[in-house]
Parts: structure tokens; sequence; C-alpha cells
């Protein structure tokens, strides 16, 4: 004897990407077919807040990083500094940096010859992974002004070694280039960084040096940059020097 029992249940909810479904099931003779109906709407999800909790931002970590480098160059240093203690300190600014000597990355005052018989010895050259130079450190004390002749024993230890890139650091921080982008004779100053927090060319000092974000793309880019500026005020230069001279 054939017969027909319908029965419907209660609606069900399917865990299933928050999608919200409801079924009815119908039996007839002996046949059990199972209808689904999946809703349109995509409840929100539940986000853990702990989870997804934003990081510090980029400019953030910058400025935390330029603070602490200045704290130990220049706010935590006695009047009368040596350089060989001012030189420990620097060490500990590359830290922050994460340029280590535990791990390879610095060398301190390693000795080169050049020529027959001489040799030079720079206060720190920065190594990369492969033990490959980077760029060449040297360093005064803080109370001296940096000279042309600092820039000048700067420069050799840059030429003998062929770094594009040398950094002066004593009172300030003075970076220097070397390369194919200019023509000129010496290495170029491209940016003096007084040591201070307000100094806002700390923060772009920090991210063109720190280990983890070190590229030379990045300080090409800086470079060219830096260059373009220095050519337009040698242009404001010649251009006034030459309306001064006609009057």
């Amino acid at each position: 004897m054939d017969y027909l029992i319908e029965k419907t249940t209660h609606n069900s909810t399917f865990a299933i990407g928050g999608v919200s479904c409801s079924a009815d099931s119908l039996v007839v003779a002996e046949s059990f077919v199972l209808r689904i109906k999946f809703s349109g709407k995509n409840p929100a999800h539940r986000k853990s807040a702990k989870r997804y909790q934003q990081a510090p931002k980029k400019d953030e970590k910058m400025n935390e990083k330029w603070e602490e480098i200045c704290f130990l160059l220049s706010e935590n240093i006695k009047r009368e500094i040596s350089e060989s203690e001012f030189e420990q300190n620097v060490i500990q600014a590359l830290r922050v940096l994460n340029w280590k000597e535990f791990t390879g990355d610095i060398q301190i005052r390693p000795s080169f010859q050049f020529g027959a018989s001489n040799r030079m010895m720079p206060d720190l050259v920065i190594n990369s992974a492969e033990k490959k130079n980077l760029f060449v450190i040297e360093i005064k004390q803080p109370n001296i002004p940096l000279t042309t002749n600092f820039q000048q024993q700067l420069f050799s230890y840059m030429r003998h070694l062929r770094l594009q890139y040398g950094i002066l650091i004593g009172q300030s921080i003075q970076v220097f280039y070397d390369g194919d982008l200019t023509e000129h004779d010496d290495p170029v100053l491209l940016e003096t960084i007084q040591i201070n927090t307000e100094d806002n060319k700390g923060k772009i000092f920090v991210e063109l040096f720190t280990k983890d974000n070190f590229s030379f793309e990045k300080l090409h880019a800086f470079t060219q940059n830096s260059l373009k500026k220095i050519n337009r005020r040698t242009d404001q230069k010649i251009l006034i020097n030459k309306i001064l001279s006609e009057e």
C-alpha cells in the first residue's frame, strides 16, 4: 500500500563560512529528498581582537630607532668623550640598526694593504652576509667639528676599498657618495644629519642603513634625489652670482 508522509523539521543553521541554511525533509514512497535553501546573507565573521591588532607603523619604528641612536651618540655621552670611547657608542648604534660584530657584520679597525708596503686601517667596515664590503665608517670625537681633513681621510678609504658609500660620524652624521652617478672628482656629500630627534633626516638615514632594509637600489634612488637637490642649489648660486655681477 502506497502512502505519503510529510514531515517538516526545525530550521537548522550550518556553520560553513557563515552561510545560513534551512532544511526540509520529504519522504515519498520510501524515498527521502533533502532540500536545502541557502540564504544570501553572510553574517560577519568574528575576529580575534588580539590576532588582528595592527603592528606599529613603519614610521614609528624608524622614529624609535633614531631616538635611540640620538641617545647613544649625543644625549648620553660625556662632554670630553675620547674617540675610542665614542667608537663603542657608534658600535651600539649600529646594533640598533641590526649590524652586529657577533654575526660578522662589522669589521673593527681592519687592516688593508695598498701598494707595496703601505697599510690603512679605517675605523669600521660594514659587511654583507657574503662578507662583501658595503660601506666604511670613520669616527671622530663629537666635540670637534668635522673638517675637510677628516673628510679626505674617509675619501681615501672609500677609494682604496672601492666603496660607493662612506659615513663620517662625529658632531653630526655625514653621508658621502663616490660612484658613476656623479662626475665630481671627490666623493659628494649627499646629506648632513644633526644628531638630535628633531632632525627628520635621521629617520631617512635609519631606513636606508638598517641591515634588514639595506639595498643599493634604495641608496641609488636616494643618491639621485640628493644630487638633483645639490645641482638645483648650485644652479641657484650661479644665477645669483650672475645677477649680482651684472649689477
